[in-house]
């Protein structure tokens, strides 16, 4: 099995498949790769394969703990040389999955990495889900906290074209198609909260504007997007960018 042309990005994506955990945009985009490109049905089965090897090799050293003890010399050795086999057989594999990773990631560019490693989706607010008039808004909330940032989109445009300067909805949009990775759009969004520096969302809508700027190559808007927010963060992702 070779995984050396699988990369980090691919390998979390059908990982998540497999382990049944992927978010609404994870999985249109999974779903989108299946259908348009044959190579990537192709990786999901060599990661499903090693997946499956990997996991029988293991049942099988646990199974051995439950079968009756050798008492002979020859019984022990032979015990031993197929215990050592299986062993074996679960490094390798690991061994391939984990060099493949590190060969995968040396090759995403630095400021794609830092992005990765510094972005999380802002956690969302508290819902109370009372007879409100805020019912739509904690309704979409409750959707985008549970990773079905699409449908939180949608119902929040609609909120954002009957109140468009609400800084609350526009921030949330952005941090919504930030999260699927459609940064011009979570751009222009985040972009209305600056128009207010009185906005409770100011210094965070700074932040992510930030790590949109790392993922674009834009250190200069970065670096003055991050000293912005004040985020406890910033200064280490700075130096990290110089």
């Amino acid at each position: 099995m070779n995984f050396q042309n699988i990369t980090d990005e691919e390998l979390e994506l059908i990982d998540k498949f497999l382990d049944e955990k992927l978010t609404e945009g994870e999985s249109v985009d999974f779903h989108n790769r299946w259908e348009s490109e044959p190579d990537f049905k192709k990786k999901v089965r060599e990661v499903r394969l090693a997946s499956m090897a990997i996991a029988e090799a293991m049942l099988e050293v646990e199974m051995q703990k439950f079968q009756p003890q050798p008492t002979s010399f020859e019984e022990k050795r032979k015990l031993f040389s197929h215990r050592f086999r299986l062993l074996t057989i679960i490094v390798s594999l690991v061994l391939v999955v984990v060099i493949s990773k590190i060969i995968s990631y040396t090759k995403v560019p630095y400021n794609i990495r830092l992005y990765k490693q510094y972005f999380q989706p802002d956690p969302g607010l508290m819902t109370t889900m009372g007879n409100t008039d805020k019912y739509d808004f904690e309704k979409a909330m409750i959707e985008y906290k549970e990773g079905k940032y699409q449908s939180a989109i949608d119902a929040w445009l609609l909120l954002g074209n009957l109140d468009p300067q609400n800084d609350t909805i526009a921030y949330f949009i952005g941090a919504a198609y930030q999260a699927i990775e459609k940064m011009d759009e979570a751009q222009k969004y985040l972009y209305k909260v600056l128009e207010n520096p009185q906005s409770v969302f100011y210094k965070d809508a700074n932040w992510y504007l930030g790590l949109i700027a790392i993922q674009k190559n834009d250190k200069v808007a970065a670096i003055r997007y991050l000293e912005t927010s004040e985020n406890d963060k910033a200064q280490k992702l700075i130096e990290g960018l110089k």
